[in-house]
């Protein structure tokens, strides 16, 4: 689970700066049992990642090409799916209770990231539809170089300038990012080896 004062950092940053990044998020046996599981989920189950919602969702080569499966609240497939739907209750009603934010549900997909996968810039949710509140990326690679590019990054435009620089935040094993989902560009640079993530929304409304 989230210790308090991790808690506390996220709710005082995105307060203040409107995201935040923190090492080490979870105990290190919870991370390695969430990288395991999804280092081991097999291909079959996994499917290409789409842009849109509904009717609208397509497949884009030209934007995203990463895989993904959905965590099911009701129906998780592993033990592993409920440490980490555990830990995302927790900072959902620790945010309502401290910024009083309103959150009502999360949602959560692994990740998969091969070898030239990508996920061009864009943001989880646009004025006017503001459903997506709060984002989260929870990275699960293990001995991932910190002093080799070995891409995937992840770049967070922060700031209300068209041209501002990005934060460039690399996917070391157990490292959380949360960011407020309106308007907060941020894109997956191409991946020079496997990237293993889980990306989730809290919600402020209907899904």
């Amino acid at each position: 689970m989230l210790s308090s004062a991790t808690l506390n950092t996220i709710a005082e940053q995105l307060h203040t700066a409107g995201w935040c990044v923190i090492d080490l998020a979870l105990p290190e046996l919870t991370a390695q049992r969430l990288a395991t599981h999804a280092i081991a989920l097999p291909d079959a189950v996994l499917h290409r990642a789409g842009v849109g919602r509904s009717a609208q969702r397509q497949t884009l080569d030209t934007l995203r090409r990463d895989t993904i499966v959905w965590l099911e609240p009701n129906s998780p497939s592993d033990v592993s799916d409920h440490l980490w739907l555990g830990a995302m209750a927790q900072l959902q009603a620790y945010l309502n209770r401290h910024l009083f934010l309103g959150l009502k549900t999360y949602e959560a997909h692994y990740a998969r990231y091969t070898i030239g996968a990508f996920y061009g810039r864009h943001v989880d949710a646009f004025k006017g539809q503001s459903n997506r509140f709060i984002s989260t990326v929870y990275y699960l690679n293990a001995d991932w170089p910190i002093d080799i590019d070995c891409g995937g990054a992840l770049l967070l435009y922060v700031g209300v300038e068209p041209n501002q620089d990005a934060t460039h935040i690399a996917p070391v094993m157990g490292r959380l990012v949360v960011f407020l989902s309106e308007g907060t560009a941020h894109e997956v640079l191409p991946a020079l080896r496997t990237r293993h993530s889980i990306a989730g929304w809290f919600r402020c409304g209907a899904t």
